[in-house]
């Protein structure tokens, strides 16, 4: 948990440290010595298997080794067959009943069978030798188990404390506060506050034209707090990672297993060994699975014929009704006609994904599709007859010896033993980094847990320090009651915009609804299944209740209009209208732990697991949002008159001058010193819910002034020296032992390296494709690659269709097709002797390429084509939609952004890659690229430096904006964005437009500034080689390419 204020009341915490630290160094002692008894089987690798391989270290001395037993995992096979004994008994019906309906027996009668063939298949692929062999060295595992587990048991309470401390300090906005509504992020908020009582703007809205001083030393004490607090903070940051908080999370289970280890383990062990080797010779008979392929086959057919009866429930006319609903809603005007059908199918593709219209018919196509998946129903008579032709083999004469063996296992009474191995399994699958966390955790918090005495000192130290203006900061009436609503409006304010922002995510998530039905109903454990249903909830519900939500909090946004705005009173009269979104009841934390299970599964195909990754982050990122707005109305309601108040203390406070000497009050408390039941924190909530409605704009504001053109030359010197500042950063990574992708084939700028980190892989393509990942703030997912040319048609068009991608955005012109910078990749469009347009078939290696639709948009500057991607070898067809921007000049930029923002916007909501190319994929496909990820950057820290955005961005695409103009351009773009989504004034924008394009035109200075480049890169080149030979080293590095062969040079 960050440190707050709250933390103050708490009393001084002892851990007990050296518990925890006597535990973990047993731990590395058991890690090292435990013996290791791996199985060793012909079982396939997905079989588990018992295996040392993370606790055996390479240094230890021989000895302590013990040689490898077989033993251990027989006492698991023992103990898989406690509830085997017990439902034997219903082999004994008689195998007629199987067939004395008309429909599928329960699956009751087949579950014990099954279990019991699979208990025989199991014991078949054990390899287990005499008990007495491995007894000494199981003995001597569980003997230091043993020693660490009564340690453990003492410790297990600190564990878990500090789990909780990592876990509530990674998520400090959920943290329940009564003093600090107004610090929902802890320390980082207290910053924040002191840059924000210096702001002049305080000073504007109460209409006070002087000093600002008075608000600052009377937050001094809390400000000193902060300080001593952030040492605190900052110690225990390494505990919050995901990483470490994993290690803890597993380190309790393990306490866990330990605390229930009881010490008579190791003695009792010998007695269930014998016991072991007693009942493998008197029943440890073995029978080959092939003895049960008729039982096995009675089973499928069984099976199948139950499937064949879920369809009962089947109402063909309800679906047929429904899909003549949306054929209908797709708006033909008469689909007889197939000339004037085909020209409606673009106005309908486009409809179809702007309304999300495919999304109600895909979920009952998908659940239809469910009955039936792996149901034979053309077998379904032979499949009746097999099971009353061979009625007399579904239960074996060998089940009966089988049975005996596992009775005699059962009456030996291994659950004590299981304790021991359950144990030994933990600690072996305990990964040494893993320790480590943990105690790098655990001494954090014990450097911090000796300075919590040091707080109780903070109120007496905080009265002698507090100042005239302190406790006049603290004379507000009532205040704790504002603050409350005040603290409660401002969070949901937060809450509101927290959705708004994750609304592509929700859209997502909503989508993987069928995905996750499917993966559920493949559990096969009913009890887990259930589990799993019960986590996930009624999932169309929950989503339809977002999208109303989201909908509603729309709607509250367009409304708010705060220009005319002249108080603190009027800032807060649109949260009055908090209480109109829609509420959303939705457990995120219980839907996530389902999507973690289903992920889990060994079996789960790879697309569904990357589709259900990315909706569990949704949901953990939704974890602290309260949706249920109606339950605070009241709230709401009262707070502009809580603002108002504040406004008016504020007023008086600033009209007046404050001592500055220091006045201390017998019997003040500290929390009225700190301003926590005063106006201090109330002022920390009013700035923090004026955010969203001026705070946030005036930064956007100085964002954009921060980074205005001054004229021409002033511009070009900025960003040149950005550009070169960029390649500075990346220089050295760029040579890391790297070579050129596909170096026997011909590719365009070849001499372009592609940082390895972010290289898209292809696996159809082994030899490599020059493409990178872009990743945005938001998860957006861009590959930034180069034009095609003949060699690399079909490497694209696989990159195309095994990463899913629905969108293409081509930034070059039909001239660079002509002299060869980039290929027809797509099929041309053709019109035949009445003018209409042909549709034209083009073939690149696997791939069948087909237009369906050839349309200019957004006033004839960009071309759509819906093509039809089909691979003639997997007979699998997509389609995709490319977009070919026919304007964009080569080695320049567009004279605005009102066509590439509209591009934009068509495709960044896409959840699939989507793929930019120019004809290097380096200047104009990151610079368009950059209105997406620049833009989100910028949302995040609006006080961040363009340089930081620059560099980070081109770390993923080497190379990316290597003119000046094209980053004076994507500045450009970034300001619109933010002008529109903060109804900025646009006149900065057009104002530097004109610059940038005096920039775009001189062409002299655009050569110089090209030449000059390529000079630097020759020198720098030169220098290395010249270093190379000098030093005789063998090391392979290269550069990042010359720009005489990228998009800078003229």
């Amino acid at each position: 948990m960050s440190f707050t204020m709250d933390h103050l009341a708490l009393k001084t915490t002892t851990f007990r440290i050296r518990c925890l630290r006597d535990t973990i160094h047993l731990l590395h002692s058991l890690v090292s010595k435990i013996s290791p008894t791996p199985l060793r089987t012909t079982r396939p690798s997905s079989t588990p298997t018992i295996t040392c391989s993370r606790i055996c270290r390479p240094s230890l001395p021989s000895k302590m080794i013990h040689s490898p037993r077989y033993t251990s995992n027989h006492v698991l096979l023992a103990l898989s067959t406690v509830k085997i004994a017990h439902p034997t008994e219903r082999f004994e019906m008689p195998p007629t009943s199987l067939t004395s309906s008309s429909t599928a027996p329960p699956s009751s009668l087949i579950s014990p069978i099954e279990k019991m063939l699979n208990l025989i298949s199991r014991r078949e692929l054990f390899k287990t030798l005499h008990a007495s062999e491995s007894t000494a060295a199981i003995k001597s595992n569980l003997q230091e188990i043993s020693k660490v587990s009564s340690t453990s048991q003492a410790s297990i309470q600190d564990f878990a404390t500090i789990a909780s401390l990592a876990k509530s300090r990674s998520l400090p906005s959920a943290n329940k506060k009564k003093f600090t509504d107004g610090f929902p992020n802890g320390l980082s908020d207290i910053k924040q506050l002191m840059t924000d009582v210096r702001d002049p703007w305080i000073g504007k809205i109460t209409g006070i034209d002087r000093s600002l001083n008075g608000l600052t030393d009377g937050f001094q004490p809390l400000f000193k707090v902060n300080d001593r607090l952030g040492k605190l903070d900052q110690h225990l940051k390494s505990i919050s990672s995901s990483k470490v908080i994993k290690s803890l999370s597993d380190m309790e289970i393990i306490q866990k297993v330990l605390s229930d280890f009881k010490s008579n383990v190791p003695e009792q062990n010998e007695k269930i060994w014998k016991g072991l080797d007693q009942c493998t010779t008197d029943y440890g008979f073995r029978f080959s699975t092939d003895k049960f392929q008729v039982t096995e086959k009675i089973i499928k057919s069984v099976k199948n014929l139950k499937r064949a009866t879920q369809l009962t429930d089947l109402n063909v006319e309800n679906f047929k009704a429904e899909f003549d609903a949306f054929f209908n809603s797709l708006g033909f005007k008469n689909f007889k006609n197939q000339g004037d059908s085909e020209k409606q199918i673009p106005e309908i593709l486009k409809k179809l994904k702007t309304d999300n219209g495919l999304s109600s018919i895909r979920e009952s196509i998908t659940k239809l599709k469910a009955k039936f998946d792996g149901l034979d129903v053309a077998t379904l008579k032979d499949d009746a007859g097999y099971i009353l032709q061979n009625e007399q083999d579904l239960k074996p004469n060998e089940f009966d010896k089988e049975i005996k063996l596992h009775k005699c296992l059962q009456d030996n009474k291994p659950s004590e033993s299981f304790q021991g191995v359950l144990a030994t399994q933990k600690l072996r699958n305990l990964n040494s980094d893993d320790i480590a966390d943990v105690e790098s955790a655990v001494s954090s918090v014990s450097e911090v847990s000796k300075s919590l005495s040091d707080l109780a000192k903070l109120p007496d130290e905080m009265k002698k320090e507090a100042k005239e203006a302190t406790n006049a900061l603290n004379k507000l009436p009532d205040s704790l009651a504002k603050s409350k609503v005040i603290g409660q409006s401002v969070t949901y304010l937060q809450y509101a915009n927290k959705l708004k922002e994750l609304e592509p995510q929700v859209a997502q998530l909503k989508s993987v609804g069928p995905s996750v039905e499917t993966e559920i109903r493949k559990i096969s454990s009913p009890k887990s299944r259930k589990e799993v249903e019960d986590q996930w909830g009624d999932h169309k519900v929950e989503m339809d209740a977002l999208e109303k939500s989201l909908s509603s909090i729309k709607s509250f946004d367009s409304k708010l209009d705060v220009s005319k705005a002249k108080s603190l009173g009027d800032y807060s009269n649109p949260l009055k209208d908090l209480s109109t979104i829609s509420d959303t009841k939705i457990n995120p934390i219980e839907k996530s732990k389902a999507l973690e299970t289903l992920i889990a599964q060994p079996t789960i195909d790879p697309k569904t697991k990357e589709d259900l990754e990315e909706s569990k982050k949704t949901l953990d990122q939704m974890v602290p949002l309260d949706l249920e707005f109606s339950s605070h109305k009241s709230q709401f309601q009262s707070a502009p008159a809580a603002f108002k108040a504040v406004h008016d203390f504020l007023v008086g406070f600033l009209s007046v001058e404050h001592s500055q000497v220091d006045e201390i009050e017998s019997g003040i408390s500290m929390m009225t010193v700190i301003g926590g039941s005063g106006v201090g924190i109330l002022l920390v909530a009013c700035l923090a819910g004026l955010i969203f409605l001026f705070i946030v704009r005036r930064r956007a504001q100085k964002f954009i002034d921060n980074n205005r053109l001054i004229n021409e030359k002033t511009a070009r010197a900025a960003h040149v020296k950005i550009l070169n500042a960029m390649e500075g950063f990346i220089e050295d990574e760029k040579g890391q032992g790297y070579t050129i992708p596909t170096p026997e084939k011909h590719r365009y700028y070849s001499d372009t390296r592609c940082n390895p980190k972010t290289r898209v892989e292809v696996k159809a393509c082994p030899q490599g494709i020059h493409a990178n990942w872009v990743k945005t703030r938001k998860n957006k997912r861009f590959i930034a690659t180069q034009a095609p040319i003949v060699d690399t048609q079909a490497d694209f068009w696989h990159m195309v269709t095994e990463h899913s991608s629905e969108a293409i955005v081509m930034l070059c012109s039909d001239d660079e097709i002509k002299i060869n910078k980039c290929t027809q990749y797509f099929p041309a469009t053709i019109y035949d002797e009445k003018e209409k347009k042909k549709k034209v078939e083009v073939n690149f290696g696997p791939f069948t390429i087909t237009a369906d639709s050839v349309t200019k948009i957004l006033d004839d500057t960009v071309c759509e084509r819906v093509l039809k991607v089909k691979h003639k070898e997997n007979k699998t067809t997509r389609r995709v939609t490319h977009y070919q921007y026919l304007a964009w000049p080569d080695r320049s930029v567009p004279d605005d952004h009102v066509t590439s923002l509209a591009l934009m916007d068509l495709v960044k909501d896409s959840k699939k890659p989507i793929i930019v190319h120019c004809s290097a994929g380096i200047g104009r496909t990151m610079a368009f690229i950059g209105l997406q990820f620049a833009y989100e950057e910028v949302l995040y820290n609006k006080g961040s430096s363009w340089l930081d955005t620059m560099v980070y961005m081109r770390d993923s695409r080497w190379g990316g904006i290597q003119a000046s103009v094209q980053s004076v351009w994507t500045l450009l773009g970034v300001f619109l964005r933010i002008m529109r989504r903060y109804k900025l004034s646009k006149k900065p924008y057009d104002e530097d437009v004109k610059i940038m394009l005096q920039h775009k035109k001189n062409k002299q200075a655009n050569k110089d500034e090209g030449d000059n480049r390529v000079i630097k890169q020759r020198a720098l080149e030169a220098a290395k080689q010249v270093a190379k030979g000098a030093t005789k080293t063998g090391a392979s590095r290269t550069t990042g390419g010359s720009d005489s062969s990228s998009e800078v040079s003229s």
